[in-house]
């Protein structure tokens, strides 16, 4: 038997959608449904109370006069978890649901067949429930999924996810204060958790939810229990304290503060993302004071950091920077003024150049300047910092710009106009305007750490005849010497052999020395017939075909932080989901057949074991 569980709170416009979900499931066995109703002050449980008048031998609802949720009490644990009957658990929220018939069936098949494994989720479709805008959840690939990727970043929905009712017998024994994120680790630290790509649930995301009444003070609070426990629970066994800290801080701002004060996030939080992790724990304790205004907001943060620092300066021209119609003097710390008199390029002479080279696209360029101050601060500076955009998208020129990103040209960006190559413009345009320079691709939504260009050219200098990169998926073979899949390749491989499996991820950060690809990198009519939407493929082949070897750098960041609200629109469907960068391969090793015997050579000096 599988135990739906199900919560939900003033989701009368939803909760039809979520159990309908439960309903349509074809199973070979029995399953109950436990619909918990948080004292609802709309038609929820009216709703509910309809549907189990109709199934009453499958639904049991349980609905609460008052809210248990404001109270601190946890309605999974004390009230859902204790009455499930069933060998296996699903969960779903009642503003979500799932669209897959088979959903249950396939989750449970797997975990009967295979007992190492304790828990099973899904990718699913986000969903905003006032445009109606959908995008995929997730663009990670099949695998098992660890403790430390769970706190870094949620990898899928909870409704999709299924797992062993028995792994619950201590948890709230051992377990003080519960959410998602902690029943996931839970799980995971009683054995394997795996993640697999098929769609089969709807995670709404809008105006609406458990926690959307709650005010900014509670909702801290809340936050910060959270925090304590997981890292109570897991911080030294699984991962390093202060990494856990700071995840769990990231995911807090982009999924909360993003939403309720984006003008805050953007002019303050996105700057100690750039620049020093440890200054969100500080900027909380503003937040927990419940001030109103932005502009108070950010002295009372001021006054805080002084506190805190010990160390006072006045500095009138970094608030006019964000706030130019403001003229209040404010008190902040010597050392916070000085991160921003770092940024910018190299100003000393460096032969070859180091030019990092990057390109966006309009759904892009509202963001693209949190990413850009990211590669300014670096402590090893580039000599070139190069953004190329096509002139077809954006037809008015700098006039289609927003300031913030145009700003940035006085620390030393370089905006180049081209013609429309695609992804292709991050690097095509840059290997022809410098063929003997070191060229560095970076991403348009990512955040980059300070030492992030550092560690590419320090590889670079100890060995100029490598492609050193950050990020790199290991191309795999089958056992019949066939290329597996680009689902099934090793994805963010930590081998740090030299070889031509080794694909690298440009947007993560890969070190180009001159001359590193096969003339025909440039043939526009080639690249654009063979690999139109896979530029990655087609330079890691120019590479591979040039006898350039491949290698991860050392101390590498192969799990970058993505800048929140830029990937509603990617490559990433069309190649990852619907086998886009199979077909692109397939069609370039048909173009190069030595391609593919180098890589079989390389795959029998492994033994086909990469």
């Amino acid at each position: 038997m599988v135990s739906i569980c199900c919560l939900t709170y003033n989701h009368e416009a939803y909760i039809k959608d979520a159990i309908n979900g439960f309903l349509i499931q074809k199973t070979t066995f029995k399953v109950e449904i436990f619909i918990h109703d948080d004292a609802s002050t709309d038609g929820t449980a009216e709703i509910v109370r309809d549907f189990a008048d109709k199934y009453p031998d499958v639904i049991f609802p349980i609905l609460q006069t008052e809210n248990q949720y404001s109270k601190g009490v946890g309605p999974l644990t004390n009230y859902v978890f204790p009455r499930a009957r069933g060998k296996y658990i699903a969960l779903c929220e009642g503003d979500d649901y799932w669209t897959d018939p088979l959903k249950l069936q396939k989750q449970v098949e797997f975990l009967e067949e295979n007992e190492e494994y304790v828990a099973v989720a899904e990718n699913g479709l986000v969903k905003n429930s006032i445009t109606n805008e959908q995008y995929l959840f997730s663009e990670e690939p099949e695998r098992d999924v660890s403790i430390q990727e769970m706190v870094f970043r949620r990898r899928f929905p909870t409704a999709s996810v299924v797992f062993r009712s028995k792994t619950l017998n201590n948890f709230s024994n051992e377990v003080k204060q519960a959410n998602d994120t902690i029943l996931w680790c839970y799980l995971a630290s009683k054995g394997k958790f795996r993640y697999f790509v098929n769609v089969s649930s709807v995670y709404r995301r809008g105006n609406h939810g458990l926690v959307e009444g709650t005010n900014k003070f509670q909702w801290a609070q809340i936050v910060e229990r959270w925090n304590n426990e997981l890292i109570r629970l897991f911080g030294g066994k699984h991962f390093n304290k202060q990494i856990a800290i700071d995840a769990i801080w990231l995911h807090y701002w982009d999924v909360y503060y993003k939403r309720k004060y984006s003008s805050l996030y953007e002019k303050y939080f996105s700057l100690f993302k750039c620049f020093d992790y440890n200054w969100k724990k500080i900027f909380l304790k503003m937040i927990s004071r419940q001030t109103n205004s932005i502009h108070k907001g950010f002295r009372a943060f001021a006054r805080i950091l002084i506190r805190e620092q010990s160390t006072r300066i006045k500095i009138e021209k970094f608030y006019r920077r964000f706030f130019p119609k403001k003229t209040n003097r404010i008190t902040i710390p010597l050392e916070f003024y000085k991160i921003f008199r770092r940024i910018g390029i190299n100003e000393d002479p460096r032969s070859p150049k180091l030019i990092v080279t990057l390109t966006s696209y309009p759904p892009r360029i509202k963001t693209l300047h949190l990413s850009i101050k990211t590669l300014l601060n670096q402590t090893v500076k580039p000599d070139i910092l190069i953004l190329w955009l096509a002139k077809s998208q954006f037809p008015r020129m700098e006039e289609d710009l927003p300031r913030k990103l145009l700003r940035l040209r006085k620390y030393g960006l370089t905006i180049n106009w081209c013609e429309d190559l695609k992804s292709y413009k991050k690097l095509i345009p840059a290997l022809q305007l410098f063929p003997d320079d070191i060229l560095v691709t970076a991403d348009d939504d990512l955040f980059y750490p300070k030492d992030w260009l550092g560690k590419l050219y320090n590889a670079y200098v100890k060995d100029n005849s490598k492609i050193y990169c950050h990020r790199m998926h290991r191309i795999l073979f089958s056992e019949h010497k066939e290329i597996l899949p680009y689902r099934q390749w090793d994805f963010c491989s930590q081998n740090n052999s030299v070889s031509c499996l080794n694909f690298i991820t440009t947007g993560g950060g890969a070190i180009y020395p001159p001359r590193s690809f096969h003339p025909d990198v440039l043939k526009h009519e080639l690249f654009q017939d063979l690999a139109p939407h896979a530029d990655d493929i087609w330079f890691w082949a120019m590479a591979v075909l040039n006898d350039t070897k491949i290698q991860l750098v050392e101390g590498n960041y192969s799990d970058p932080i993505i800048v929140y609200g830029s990937q509603k629109k990617h490559l990433g469907e069309l190649n990852y989901v619907h086998g886009g960068n199979d077909k692109q391969l397939n069609q370039i090793l048909n173009h190069y057949p030595d391609l593919f015997n180098r890589l079989m050579d390389a795959a029998k000096d492994h033994s086909f074991h990469c």
